[in-house]
């Protein structure tokens, strides 16, 4: 799993979702400017599928 991320691919779980990464940065003014050294965190994004959302909607909480 790591090595499709790594290669910008997002990885789609049947019925559960979709991973995939995300890249945070220091702004530039021009594009010219940016370079791989201006990626300031990685995250690994999560998209739950329709059917996972519709599974989960009716949760229900309560105090211990």
């Amino acid at each position: 799993m790591p090595l499709f991320l790594k290669n910008s691919n997002r990885i789609r779980l049947d019925n559960f979702g979709i991973f995939k990464l995300s890249l945070s940065s220091d702004g530039k003014d021009r594009e010219e400017d940016v370079s791989a050294n201006d990626i300031t965190a990685v995250r690994v994004l999560f998209t739950p599928s329709s059917k996972l959302k519709h599974e989960i909607a009716d949760v229900t909480y309560t105090k211990k």
